[in-house]
């Protein structure tokens, strides 16, 4: 499997002179799976999305076994880790 490179932000401009074999609109977890599938497989993949990056919400920061399990069926199995997630050893719930 061909490893992937990941870029930073480009402006709309930048992005505008490349020639993508794949344009995958939403960086969510579905989105984001489906740009790392294209980019795997050897397309040239753009991801666009309205937010800012990194998110601090719950479905990126809370990954369990059977997600890290896809993460490495899609062959990045330490990405949280390059990226610098932080891991999770404890968690406390206390309710009224």
């Amino acid at each position: 499997m061909p490893s992937l490179a990941l870029s930073d932000t480009m402006t709309p401009q930048d992005a505008t002179g490349i020639r993508w074999d794949v344009i995958v609109i939403g960086a969510g977890v579905a989105g984001a799976a489906a740009a790392i599938g294209m980019a795997t497989q050897g397309r040239r993949t753009l991801i666009l999305d309205k937010a800012t990056f990194p998110r601090h919400k719950v479905c990126g920061g809370c990954l369990n076994a059977a997600a890290l399990e896809s993460l490495t069926q899609l062959g990045v199995p330490d990405l949280g880790v390059s990226l610098g997630a932080p891991i999770t050893r404890r968690l406390q719930i206390y309710c009224g």
